[in-house]
């Protein structure tokens, strides 16, 4: 005869529980304190805003030996006749006129070139009453204000 199996005993509710208790795990250690890099962070945005307002508030005078542009005279700038300019320029519109004509705009590849030349060409009227600070006004005779500097390609070196 075959020998009968028996099923093992069911568990109640209560050997459950006590079985399937959960195991502690030892909590991560907490921080205590802030740190190291938070101090050393603040300790450098401090410095750094004494260091600028100590810079700001500095006296940078400087002593200098240069003239004033009105004490200046024509003949340091090799300008004739006109008034004592340090740098040409129209005081008036109409003295400036006719207007010299500008390079096209297209004569260059680059785009910001492209558009400061296609701006000297839609207003001469300001650029003539503009001084020229590139130092070309005492090699050329004819410049006499920004916009010459827009009929050759200088204005693009």
């Amino acid at each position: 005869m075959k020998k009968r199996r028996t099923p093992p005993p069911r568990r109640t509710s209560a050997a459950r529980k006590t079985s399937a208790a959960p195991v502690a795990t030892p909590s991560p250690p907490t921080r205590k304190g802030w740190g190291a890099a938070p101090i050393l962070a603040i300790g450098l945005l401090v410095l750094g805003a004494a260091v600028f307002f100590i810079a700001a508030f500095e006296d940078t005078t400087v002593e200098s030996s240069l003239q004033p542009a009105s004490d200046l005279s024509a003949d340091a700038y090799n300008l004739g006749g006109q008034a004592a300019k340090p740098f040409p320029y129209y005081d008036s519109v109409e003295e400036a006129r006719p207007f010299p004509v500008t390079l096209p705009p297209n004569t260059y590849e680059n785009d910001t070139l492209q558009t400061t030349y296609a701006i000297a060409k839609e207003i001469p009227e300001v650029l003539v009453q503009l001084p020229c600070l590139c130092g070309c006004h005492g090699a050329s005779e004819d410049h006499g204000s920004l916009l010459d500097c827009y009929v050759d390609n200088h204005a693009a070196t």
